[in-house]
C-alpha cells in the first residue's frame, strides 16, 4: 500500500501523474468583513491573517503531496472571500456554470471566475442571465460515482436553481434531488453533506428538513454516516476526499476520535489540517477547493 503523504512532509511531494485538477485561491486578502453574511460571521474574533495563510498553505501542500494538481485563481484586494473557490461555479463535463451569488458582497467575484474557466476551455454558462441564484458547488453536490446529484436552497441559492441546473446540464430528474437547508450555520450543502469515495454519504441531520434527510438516506442506504453537532460545527463534512494510489483519503479541519475511528474502519485515511481561521468566515477546506477535471482531462 502506498505511504500516506501528509502536509508535514513537503520535501516528498510526489511526481507521479496527477489524480485530478482543482481550483484554489491563495488567501492573500482574506478577512471577515461582512457581518452575518452567514451565521458564523459574527466578527467578535479577529482573523489572524498570517496563521490563515499558513493553514491554507498546509492544506494546499497536502493536496499536492497526494497528487492533486492545483490551478490557482489570482486573489483581489476588495474580495476577501475569493479563497472559497468551491463557490466559483459548477463544472460538469465541458461546461462551467459560474455562480450567480445571492450574497451581494461576493457578486464581483464572478468577473474573475469567467475568464478562469474560459482559459481552460470550458463552455461558460451564467445563471444571472436567467435570474437564478446558485452559489456553485456550495449548493450542488454529485455523489462520487456521478449517479446522483443534490441541489440545495434555503439560504444562499434560490429554489429555481434545481430546474435550471437540470436543464442546462441535462441532469436526470430521477437522480437529481432538491434539498432544503434549515439551520443557518449550515447555509450551503457542502457544510453538511459529503459524498465519499467508498460510496458513503456523510451528513449532519440537523441541517436538513425531513424530506431532504429521507433523500440522503435513500441514496446512501447502509452507507449513510450521520454525524453529531460537534463534528458538524468543526466542518467535518466540509472536507476533501479522493482516491490516490489505492488509498481513500479525507483531508479536513478536525474530526472527533469517534468519527475518525469510524471513517478509518470504513477504509479511509484521515488527515487533519487545521483550518480554524477560515471557520470564522463559515468555510473550511472543501469550501476552498473546486474540482475542475480528472487527470486524463487536464494532464499536467
Amino acid at each position: 500500500m502506498a505511504a500516506l503523504k501528509v502536509a508535514s512532509n513537503f520535501s516528498k511531494i510526489s511526481m507521479a501523474p496527477w489524480y485530478k485538477t482543482v481550483m484554489m485561491c491563495r488567501p492573500k486578502f482574506f478577512d471577515v468583513r461582512h457581518r452575518f453574511l452567514n451565521a458564523h460571521m459574527d466578527m467578535r474574533i479577529a482573523v489572524k491573517k498570517n496563521l490563515a495563510l499558513t493553514q491554507w498553505e498546509n492544506a494546499y501542500k497536502t493536496l499536492l503531496a497526494n497528487n492533486i494538481k492545483v490551478d490557482l485563481l489570482e486573489p483581489h484586494p476588495d474580495l476577501p472571500d475569493m479563497v472559497f473557490t468551491a463557490n466559483a461555479g459548477i463544472v460538469h463535463g465541458n461546461k462551467a456554470v459560474v455562480s450567480s451569488f445571492g450574497a451581494v458582497p461576493r457578486q464581483p467575484e464572478t468577473h474573475y471566475h469567467i475568464p478562469f474557466f474560459k482559459e481552460r476551455g470550458f463552455e461558460v454558462i451564467n445563471p444571472i442571465d436567467d435570474g437564478v441564484e446558485i452559489e456553485g458547488c456550495g449548493d450542488f453536490m454529485p455523489t462520487h460515482n456521478g449517479e446522483n446529484f443534490f441541489v440545495a436552497y434555503g439560504f444562499r441559492s434560490s429554489f429555481k436553481a434545481y430546474a435550471y441546473l437540470k436543464d442546462v446540464l441535462s441532469l436526470p430528474k430521477d437522480r437529481l434531488h432538491h434539498m432544503k437547508l434549515m439551520d443557518p450555520y449550515f447555509y450551503h450543502i457542502d457544510t453538511a453533506l459529503m459524498s465519499l469515495t467508498h460510496g458513503h454519504l456523510m451528513y449532519y441531520p440537523g441541517a436538513f428538513d425531513k424530506e431532504s434527510e429521507e433523500k440522503i438516506l435513500d441514496v446512501g442506504g447502509d452507507k449513510t454516516i450521520a454525524i453529531g453537532k460537534e463534528d458538524a460545527m468543526d466542518f467535518a463534512c466540509n472536507s476533501v476526499n479522493f482516491e490516490e494510489s489505492g488509498e481513500h483519503i479525507i483531508v479536513g479541519n478536525k474530526f472527533s476520535d469517534i468519527l475518525k475511528d469510524k471513517l478509518t474502519n470504513f477504509g479511509y485515511k484521515v488527515i487533519e489540517t487545521p483550518y480554524q481561521q477560515f471557520l470564522l468566515a463559515g468555510g473550511s477546506i472543501r469550501c476552498s477547493v473546486l474540482d475542475i477535471g480528472k487527470s486524463d482531462e487536464m494532464a499536467s
